[in-house]
């Protein structure tokens, strides 16, 4: 059977003792072989201190005992969710097949392992996202799959329906959220890295799974591999910035340029809107804050070295990642009468003539 690293990055927070019972508890339940498994803690500090405490005197003690093996690592500076996993990929032991992440603030069913490590039966998938569900209703999803428009934004498909309403869907799913999600770590090796730290937080799930679509892998989102997330949308500046920051660096990287150039239209419009938007929203200046992201000459050098790993590795055509894509922003998080009667209709005809036109 596959050896599986679990990592879980902690950090010091209001809920965070709450969060990680019931993270420990659902482990404890878990039918996996304990000698086929480990666990190891990313302690990331923050304003609060860290939860280093804690874990040893909490968690450390069940080792091998309701638990298998735990390992706990800690840094001296906050260095994300990219950061923070890329470290624990770093950190595996040379028997891993597996890596899965899972969030602080979410906990699994017994057998949510198992299922999810038969997909990997199928030598084509090297991604496996859980059916993650809201832990406020557990009869609700928070993520049946992540769509990407073709602009860049990503959001989850089913967050507050029922899998039965979810499973209408006709949405292809090119992303898997990292909140719960089941990683071969051979299909890694190619880049030699899980996460580049680079993007902190946000967005760096999208990249890891166009990564391995460039590769000619897939992902799987078994149904019966289930997952709970307390997921609270929040909008605040850090988040925001991260994302749109990310979106952009995830693009400039992974396109072609001349996919980018017949993009540039629609990529003008977009950002046009949205700093009419932002204006009468009252938060211009995260969206002007946020483009001092193209002033950075270290971005631009990050960006080359990004693109020349993609030409050096993809064995796929920006016209097969756009296929997966999509050119309608359905989120609830971001539903408004203009998106939904003017931008989507005219954006979604946009991208489906650019399908048409793009061969390369």
């Amino acid at each position: 059977m596959p050896y599986i690293a679990v990592q879980v990055i902690s950090y010091c927070s209001k809920d965070a003792e709450e969060d990680l019972k019931l993270l420990i508890s659902s482990l404890e339940r878990v039918r996996y072989p304990q000698d086929r498994w480990e666990l190891i803690f990313i302690d990331n500090p923050s304003p609060q201190g860290m939860m280093r405490g804690w874990i040893e005197a909490t968690v450390l003690p069940k080792a091998g005992v309701t638990l298998p093996r735990v390992r706990l690592l800690c840094s001296d500076k906050n260095d994300g969710f990219a950061g923070g996993h890329q470290r624990g990929y770093e950190a595996r032991s040379a028997e891993t097949d597996v890596l899965f992440l899972l969030n602080q603030d979410a906990y699994i069913e017994p057998d949510t392992i198992t299922h999810a490590v038969a997909a990997f039966d199928d030598s084509h998938i090297a991604l496996v996202q859980s059916q993650i569900r809201l832990a406020q209703d557990p009869s609700r999803l928070n993520v049946l799959g992540n769509c990407l428009h073709f602009l860049g934004f990503g959001f989850s498909d089913g967050n507050g329906q029922t899998p039965a309403e979810a499973s209408r869907s006709r949405l292809p799913h090119f992303f898997g959220s990292g909140a719960a999600l089941f990683v071969r770590v051979q299909a890694l090796e190619p880049y030699g890295y899980l996460f580049d730290p680079v993007y902190f937080m946000y967005h760096e799930d999208v990249d890891l799974s166009w990564r391995m679509r460039l590769l000619g892998f897939d992902i799987a989102f078994p149904e019966n591999s289930i997952a709970y997330h307390r997921y609270e949308f929040s909008r605040s500046t850090a988040k925001f910035v991260w994302m749109e920051q990310n979106r952009w660096r995830t693009h400039l990287s992974r396109l072609k340029w001349r996919t980018l150039l017949v993009f540039m239209p629609a990529w003008v419009l977009m950002e046009l809107g949205a700093l009419v938007f932002a204006a009468r929203s009252g938060y211009l200046g995260k969206r002007l804050f946020a483009y001092r992201f193209f002033f950075d000459p270290n971005v631009w050098s990050d960006i080359k070295k990004r693109r020349l790993e993609t030409r050096r590795l993809r064995l796929h055509t920006d016209r097969d990642m756009l296929a997966m894509m999509v050119g309608r922003l359905t989120s609830q998080e971001v539903e408004n009468v203009l998106l939904k009667y003017l931008v989507n209709p005219l954006l979604n005809v946009y991208f489906r003539g650019l399908l048409r036109f793009i061969v390369w």
